[in-house]
């Protein structure tokens, strides 16, 4: 009966550190590296809509060059 005590306290003073710890070590990674993350992926779309935008200006511009042309050879 004393060796089952013995086990039984030392699996209860054990086991209970551990999972503490271990949450308590992955949520503030967690909390870090989701920010950073956030905020790259937030600077990559900005990149990407202004990517947009000056493919849309080219586009608009070579547009306007064409309707331009277009309009010169109807009326010469």
């Amino acid at each position: 009966q004393p060796i089952s005590m013995s086990l039984s306290t030392s699996l209860i003073t054990k086991s209970p550190p551990l999972p503490s710890s271990i949450t308590l070590v992955k949520q503030p990674i967690i909390r870090q590296s989701s920010i950073p993350i956030q905020s790259m992926m937030v600077t990559q779309i900005h990149s990407i809509l202004d990517n947009i935008d000056s493919v849309l200006d080219k586009i608009q511009a070579q547009a306007n060059s064409v309707i331009r042309r277009s309009a010169f050879n109807e009326n010469y």
